[in-house]
């Protein structure tokens, strides 16, 4: 079976700092295909405004990503996935753009993901790679799940564990998902 572990959730769930935690502990981990883009195009001069004018061609450019990576990844190792490809349902759902059929012709009839991680909110904080507010980064975080679900993995809330620092979250946030494997 696979070894391939998704986390998702919407923007500012905490993602990316509990994956930074699991791959100081170890683990193989591949960062968010969208943010990977934006720092590329950046690094070339091009604004985030530039970037996203097109965000279905900026959605399918990342799906186009995600597709490839997953192609590449270590298959004899635990891999955890900064989003996994069916994540970009929603974000082009969201630009009126149904692509789960196309999704589910990629994954085809065999389950990808050992196990789906949905990060909870613990409060939304933009950063200059994001345009979605707190409002759309819930309503991503509902459509993840219901994607993940209507693609037949079941689910595991990661929630906003209490901490007294960040870091002591994030450390939490990380022990809960390997106690999940």
């Amino acid at each position: 079976m696979s070894q391939l572990y998704v986390v998702t959730g919407g923007p500012s769930t905490g993602k990316t700092l509990t994956l930074g935690y699991l791959e100081r502990r170890g683990f193989y981990v591949v960062y968010e295909a969208a943010r990977i883009i934006i720092d590329e195009d950046m690094a070339k001069g091009r604004s985030l405004a530039e970037i996203r004018a097109d965000e279905i061609a900026f959605q399918r450019r990342a799906l186009e990503m995600k597709i490839e990576v997953e192609k590449t990844v270590p298959r004899d190792r635990t891999v955890f996935l900064d989003r996994g490809v069916p994540d970009s349902v929603p974000y082009l759902q969201v630009c009126s753009v149904d692509v789960m059929d196309e999704v589910k012709q990629i994954l085809g009839d065999q389950k990808r993901y050992r196990r789906v991680f949905l990060m909870e909110h613990i409060g939304f904080k933009g950063d200059y790679a994001r345009t979605e507010d707190g409002y759309k980064s819930r309503l991503l975080s509902r459509l993840l799940k219901e994607v993940y679900q209507e693609l037949g993995y079941d689910v595991v809330d990661v929630p906003p564990l209490p901490a007294g620092s960040v870091e002591a979250s994030i450390i939490q946030r990380g022990e809960f998902i390997l106690k999940s494997l």
